[in-house]
């Protein structure tokens, strides 16, 4: 072989093996690798980022693994090879709802080509989620909050509860509560009212504060107990949405802290005959009766004020509602034949009464469901 063709044959061999490396290349490049979404409201709902990346390499890319730090993160890819010189999109989408305060969140991507090639990128999103002041919304209506809980209540004390609200729409609202009982009344203050503004009343984007007012000297309750209360707009009911109601709660209680030692003496007493009931074994499916005397060994009239099961398969109930001084009274409970779980059950009734020494007792009922 002469000279010239063995520098020809050189030349042709250097040049032949960069444009094989050249064809293997895994080049991509992302416009960026992380975002700052800022300030995110809570309740605005999902938020979404797209991460642009090209195929700067010489053989088509295909997207391997694209995974998240958590589950708040979700990302979507494309899932069809990408060829040299395209483009594509990771997008990248946080959910803020109940995550108040700062986030930073990763998502790790793997990138391939047909020569198994591959390079690991890390994408990040980060930001704030504001907390939302009134995140509920009943119709044009949003407030703070429509779980409002007094918790317990002495009879015949009055209590005050507000709650923040806003009229989120274009139109004015009157705001009232159909169903409202009479120991419960619900006023509308609008803040900052212009000339003229009643109660109740709220302008386009005005706020104000809903106070409630619970007047337990106009209740008959007792104990715990829920008010669902429809809410009214321009006289029309909220029906349309997750939940329109507001719930109010309560637990009424005596008042015993101002009677005097005179008073306590001639007090009526309560003593349950038992407070540990065994039902023994009880066929899955069926019920089974028992119960328990009560008695006021004191010298006023002992009143039950309520008696709470704390479940939907007992039902316990009492012939009489007073017992005279000396006298009992028997406390029927029975177990409802529900299609229970085969184990040991253990359940505790709340006895409440008007002794002032021991105003609530428990009645502890056990069981075992057999086949």
């Amino acid at each position: 072989m002469d000279m010239k063709k063995y520098l020809f044959c050189l030349m042709f061999f250097v040049l032949a093996f960069p444009m094989q490396a050249q064809k293997d290349d895994l080049n991509v490049t992302f416009a960026e690798e992380s975002f700052n979404f800022g300030l995110v409201n809570e309740m605005g709902g999902k938020v979404t980022h797209d991460f642009e990346f090209k195929n700067d390499g010489t053989s088509p890319i295909v997207l391997k693994s694209v995974k998240a730090s958590c589950g708040c993160t979700t990302p979507d890819w494309p899932k069809s090879p990408i060829a040299p010189g395209a483009t594509g999109k990771i997008s990248v989408t946080y959910n803020p709802q109940g995550r108040p305060g700062t986030f930073s969140k990763t998502v790790t991507v793997v990138i391939g080509n047909e020569s198994n090639k591959q390079s690991t990128y890390r994408l990040n999103i980060s930001g704030e989620v504001i907390k939302e002041k009134y995140p509920i919304k009943i119709g044009a209506l949003n407030m703070e909050r429509q779980r409002i809980s007094f918790k317990e209540i002495k009879r015949g004390v009055v209590t005050i509860d507000s709650v923040g609200v806003y009229n989120n729409s274009e139109n004015p609202i009157s705001v009232s509560f159909p169903n409202c009982p009479k120991y419960l009344s619900i006023k509308i203050i609008p803040q900052k009212p212009v000339a003229g503004q009643h109660t109740n009343y709220l302008y386009p984007s005005q706020t104000g504060v809903m106070r409630l007012t619970y007047n337990s000297k106009k209740s008959e309750q007792w104990g715990a107990h829920t008010d669902t209360l429809s809410v009214a707009l321009n006289g029309k009911i909220v029906k349309t949405g997750i939940d329109t109601h507001l719930f109010v709660f309560a637990s009424l209680e005596d008042d015993f802290e101002n009677m005097t030692a005179e008073q306590r003496l001639k007090a009526p007493i309560a003593e349950l005959e038992k407070s540990n009931i065994s039902l023994g074994n009880v066929k899955k499916g069926t019920g089974k009766k028992t119960s328990v005397v009560l008695k006021n060994v004191g010298l006023s009239p002992l009143k039950i004020r309520y008696i709470d099961p704390k479940c939907d398969f007992l039902k316990v109930t009492s012939s009489k509602n007073v017992v005279e001084a000396g006298g009992s009274v028997t406390i029927n409970i029975e177990l409802l034949p529900f299609e229970l779980p085969e184990i040991r059950f253990q359940k505790r009734i709340d006895l409440v009464t008007n002794d002032p020494a021991v105003p609530k007792q428990y009645i502890t009922l056990e069981w075992d469901v057999v086949k």
